[in-house]
């Protein structure tokens, strides 16, 4: 397997490296898999071959050690990938090239859950429960009004990445948010 900053070959992974924390997208056309552990590896898996790509080390390209991945997305383009850290981070990277196109946001713990939506809006939650949508340019973020009530056990993305269904065990609770309209849709159970 080769390096994807040296270029260099390396040894190959076994199983033991694909930890139950692990994160991953798909490129849009179907032939790459992108592995993020909580070690901070990056790993691309060819579909097509099916076998590891190559790897590298998040911290390589963000310069903050000892930061794992806990997200990723990749945009209808194929052309970012968005990487949530466990150490509040989300960073954009441009796959040809494997360079940082943005740091989005800077903050503390990890992020749960982030989505490419419509037009490449990013979109992401903190584990605060704020709820966030990118700049265009990557540049920053900004914070919505909205935020869920804890940190989820688990959150899933509508098909155009605007709306978000979260749960949470602890509360036995249920919501959905808008991201567009910046608005609790539906909740359960309701709030008295």
């Amino acid at each position: 397997m080769v390096d994807l900053v040296s270029g260099q070959e390396v040894e190959s992974y076994k199983l033991k490296d694909f930890t139950e924390r692990c994160a991953l997208t798909m490129s849009p056309d179907e032939k790459l898999c992108f592995i993020g552990n909580a070690k901070g590896r990056l790993m691309i898996y060819s579909l097509e071959e099916k076998k590891l790509k190559g790897h590298t080390q998040i911290s390589s390209l963000i310069k903050v050690p000892e930061t794992g991945i806990s997200s990723m997305a990749i945009d209808e383009s194929g052309t970012y990938l968005a990487v949530g850290t466990t150490t509040g981070r989300v960073v954009v990277i441009e796959l040809n090239g494997l360079r940082v196109a943005g740091n989005v946001f800077e903050g503390k713990g990890i992020i749960p859950a982030l989505r490419f939506g419509k037009s490449s809006q990013l979109v992401f939650v903190t584990q605060q429960g704020k709820l966030h949508k990118a700049k265009s340019d990557f540049s920053g973020s900004e914070e919505l009004k909205t935020s869920l009530p804890g940190i989820p056990e688990q959150i899933s993305f509508s098909a155009d990445g605007m709306t978000a269904a979260a749960s949470f065990s602890e509360s036995k609770q249920f919501l959905a948010v808008s991201f567009d309209e910046d608005r609790i849709l539906a909740q359960y159970p309701r709030p008295n």
